[in-house]
């Protein structure tokens, strides 16, 4: 529609939920895309709000004051994740959209939230199952960072939730790259309906 990708999930003729794809606007080629993964470098900081970072030349972000994780310093590296696609942000000092990332990382897929800076195990509210953690804390033991058991991790086998949770620990391999600049690019809007109706 007009340039812009729509994924829905209908259910009995009827449109459940709508995932979004937007097509760049004029002089918004270089738009973050929500969920993209950058390492970027932060260039200002403003007391009390946050700090503004350089995403790639020509990108902005803004990690908001207060955010998870060490805050950030002038000039720091750092990787972040773009949690809302470009908006005005009172004070920014190029009067344009910055695009609000976090430095919690979270790659999603069927049965599991990969969190690629975290450590640990940990499961949704919404799974009743309390024994599938315990299942599974020794085979993901072993890969790196941290998972979430979604609720849909109820209904899968112990092979199928091990086997995703190595393909996104794959997935997230360019993250341990020094490079500046865009590291993973953001999930489609199909794969995205999809993570979150596996059914």
């Amino acid at each position: 529609i007009d340039g812009v990708q729509v994924a829905a999930l209908v259910e009995r003729g009827r449109v459940e939920e709508i995932a979004l794809d937007r097509a760049p606007g004029l002089g918004e080629e270089t738009s973050p895309r929500y969920g993209a993964v950058y390492r970027a470098t932060c260039e200002t900081l403003r007391k009390g709000l946050g700090a503004f970072l350089r995403l790639t030349p020509g990108q902005s972000g803004f990690l908001q004051a207060g955010a998870r994780g060490k805050p950030a310093d002038a000039g720091e590296s750092l990787i972040v994740q773009v949690k809302a696609e470009g908006e005005r942000i009172a004070l920014h000092e190029h009067g344009g959209k910055a695009a609000v990332v976090s430095r919690e990382v979270a790659l999603a897929g069927r049965f599991l939230v990969h969190l690629p800076v975290s450590r640990g195990l940990k499961q949704s509210k919404r799974l009743t199952d309390f024994t599938l953690k315990d299942q599974l804390a020794e085979p993901l033991s072993g890969l790196a960072g941290g998972f979430v058991l979604r609720q849909s991790a109820g209904g899968a086998t112990e092979t199928a939730i091990v086997s995703e949770a190595r393909r996104l620990v794959a997935e997230a391999t360019p993250l341990g790259e020094s490079r500046a600049g865009l590291l993973l690019p953001a999930t489609p809007a199909l794969r995205r309906l999809l993570s979150d109706h596996p059914a």
